[in-house]
């Protein structure tokens, strides 16, 4: 993996997102969208995977999926990457495919990521079961430290759905996805356009939004969240997923 230059870096930290090319070689995004299709021709009974179109359109639980599904997440040049832009070791918090097709498209205006996956939501707090799995939608800055990561299987850009962004927002919690996209609607942001491979790392605070795809074929994201090892969050823990905390690396995916 190409390292990550000084000037992403600080970009990343003033601007909350950043692009970095060629996280995955051509080998293994082909075994990813290898294993995609396999569990696509499956007949599977499982409410984390949800299909749309003809296609698995989002799978919420990559964590427990078998196979390089899962792998991705330790893969040491994602693992590598994150540890640095985190500064820290890290842990997952969660993990999720995102495939639009124009047999299965659309559109979501400006919102941050400030729900987690947790082992129980806390008293109190709105019941919000996605896939199966309970989300904890946080109201101060507990996530500030978390990092998100989508690594591109198919072209992500104007035409093809990629991810707006609006640079600086993740310095606050702009809470219900309602009241930021009606805030911000008249301001473009930037478009965070991908290449197969690349990731497109950012603080889940950021606000970002997507438009409908106009080309063909299809945009597979693997949308993988991590946070710090200690983060602490009110009244609950983040979900068990069945893997190592802190997070350790491996070199293949298989």
């Amino acid at each position: 993996m190409p390292g990550l230059t000084p000037a992403q870096l600080q970009r990343f930290h003033e601007d909350g997102y950043v692009v970095v090319d060629n996280v995955l070689d051509d080998a293994a995004v082909d075994t990813l969208r290898a294993a995609l299709d396999e569990l696509e021709a499956r007949d599977i009974d499982d409410a984390s995977v949800i299909r749309g179109g003809g296609h698995i359109v989002t799978i919420h639980g990559l964590p427990l999926q078998q196979g390089p599904l899962s792998q991705v997440l330790r893969y040491r040049p994602v693992v590598e990457l994150l540890e640095r832009l985190a500064d820290a070791p890290i842990q997952i918090t969660g993990g999720v495919l995102l495939d639009k097709h124009p047999e299965h498209n659309w559109d979501i205006g400006w919102h941050p990521d400030n729900g987690i996956y947790v082992h129980a939501i806390p008293d109190g707090a709105p019941e919000d079961i996605r896939g199966g799995l309970p989300v904890y939608s946080t109201l101060g800055m507990e996530m500030a430290g978390n990092v998100s990561c989508r690594l591109a299987l198919d072209p992500a850009g104007l035409d093809s759905g990629g991810l707006w962004v609006l640079p600086k927002s993740h310095l606050e919690n702009h809470g219900p996805a309602g009241d930021a996209k009606t805030r911000f609607a008249a301001d473009p942001g930037v478009l965070a356009a991908q290449a197969p491979g690349s990731a497109l790392c950012f603080r889940p605070l950021l606000l970002h939004r997507t438009e409908k795809m106009t080309a063909p074929g299809r945009r597979r994201i693997l949308h993988l969240q991590y946070g710090p090892n200690d983060l602490v969050l009110p009244g609950t823990e983040t979900y068990h997923w069945p893997l190592p905390r802190p997070l350790t690396a491996i070199d293949r995916l298989s």
